[in-house]
């Protein structure tokens, strides 16, 4: 049977995820019932029922066979979609430790229809108080390194709540990086330029953190400086 053709999908990449991600699935599904892929990134054999839940909740559920990072689990929910979606515009890429509202995810989508061509990047509010001071520091490192290289100034370059459009897919699939540093290569890439003369836009979201971020599978010391070493790599 040939597939439906969703228009716009939502990208979740999980490594061991927290249960509260089937009832945020179950809530978008809800509110805007876009085509929503998990990535099980490797996750421990006791989360197997939590991916056969996210399935019957109506997720697409693709499968590692053991970790190998954000960068490679979006490449590989990238080119799912790009082989099986021929008609999709875009997806919304959002983390599985409820960093993310339902509500921003579809707002994202939103945008991301009323400017198709656009990479949209959500935009914390980082200088709250409950925001970890790895994450202040280490995004105001990464802001500032970036504007001094590309000229574009953005409140917030580590958010993972961005919207993909289709026709910058492919160009992500050739991208380095595995890990977190891919989000970085993901910028340098759209600061030389989109697809369809498209530029990358900021979105204010809701700046949400667990109690010590303990869902959050970044290695503080290694993942920044390869984030940090991605920015730095200007292309001649």
């Amino acid at each position: 049977m040939k597939n439906l053709e969703p228009a716009y999908a939502v990208i979740i990449p999980a490594l061991d995820p927290p249960e509260s991600l089937l009832a945020l699935v179950k809530e978008l599904r809800t509110a805007a019932d876009p085509l929503v892929v998990v990535v099980n990134d490797g996750s421990s054999p006791e989360y197997t029922a939590v991916f056969e839940d996210l399935q019957k909740a109506g997720a697409a559920v693709l499968h590692h066979q053991c970790n190998y990072g954000k960068g490679r689990a979006l490449k590989t929910a990238f080119a799912h979609l790009l082989q099986n979606y021929p008609e999709l515009r875009g997806a919304v890429v959002a983390d599985a430790d409820g960093q993310h509202a339902v509500g921003d995810m579809i707002r994202c989508l939103n945008m991301l229809a009323e400017y198709p061509h656009d990479l949209i990047i959500g935009c914390r509010e980082l200088a709250a108080e409950h925001v970890p001071w790895k994450s202040k520091l280490g995004n105001r490192v990464c802001c500032k390194l970036f504007s001094l290289l590309y000229g574009i100034k953005l409140q917030d370059t580590q958010c993972g709540l961005r919207g993909i459009p289709a026709d910058f897919m492919p160009v992500l699939l050739e991208l380095p990086g595995e890990r977190y540093e891919f989000e970085s290569f993901m910028l340098r890439e759209a600061a030389r330029g989109l697809p369809g003369g498209g530029r990358l836009r900021s979105m204010p979201i809701q700046t949400l953190y667990g109690k010590g971020n303990r869902s959050s599978h970044l290695r503080i010391f290694r993942d920044s400086a390869e984030i940090i070493a991605a920015i730095l790599q200007k292309y001649k």
